[in-house]
């Protein structure tokens, strides 16, 4: 009884076998997932079918598309209207 209350309300998490989903790159997303009542499996999958347009891709576009990458969202298309040239390769 007590346990169907802390695995319903995700302040226990059962370990499943050999498929366990924290064993792999993503194993911190879907703890927040879990925490917020969500399948962390059916989140992953719907990130990895979204695509994501940047425009910009200095300063703030840089950050939000190595976040969106590391998170797997399946396509990033980016778009800047800098030219790379030597000086501005580290932004």
């Amino acid at each position: 009884m007590h346990l169907n209350f802390l695995v319903s309300n995700h302040f226990l998490v059962l370990a499943e076998t050999s498929d366990n989903i924290f064993h792999n790159r993503y194993s911190r997303n879907h703890l927040h997932y879990q925490n917020y009542g969500m399948y962390p499996a059916s989140i992953q999958h719907t990130l990895l079918q979204k695509k994501v347009v940047i425009l910009g891709c200095d300063g703030i576009g840089n950050h939000v598309s190595a976040i969106l990458a590391s998170s797997d969202v399946g396509k990033l298309i980016l778009a800047d209207n800098d030219v790379i040239e030597m000086t501005n390769l580290t932004r």
